[in-house]
């Protein structure tokens, strides 16, 4: 079964490639933190130690600290997502510049 974009589901098949990445592991040892990734009306909190993604959180309390997050509606989501990103949506500062209110 193919996971639907943004269902948990999803994000935990992209925690898995995350995690199984040589590079990231080799990079990511220096990165632990708290974030948010909000899709639209669909937000979740990730729990990353040393550049592993070691816990999902769906539906989190307003209460849930995060040190920063990224929400932008799920069209925006997705050509950020897509195989060959358009102009302006293949990194994330370069669509907070040209998209502020996304």
């Amino acid at each position: 079964m193919i996971a639907t974009f943004p269902e948990l589901a999803w994000l935990e098949a992209f925690r898995d490639r995350v995690n199984g990445d040589p590079e990231m592991k080799l990079i990511g040892r220096w990165f632990t933190t708290s974030l948010s990734l909000s899709f639209g009306d669909v937000r979740y909190v990730l729990n990353i130690d040393k550049g592993r993604i070691d816990r999902i959180v769906a539906q989190p309390r307003i209460d849930a600290r995060t040190a920063f997050g990224f929400r932008a509606p799920v069209e925006v989501w997705r050509k950020f997502l897509s195989a060959k990103p358009p102009p302006l949506y293949h990194d994330f500062f370069a669509m907070l510049i040209a998209y502020p209110n996304s």
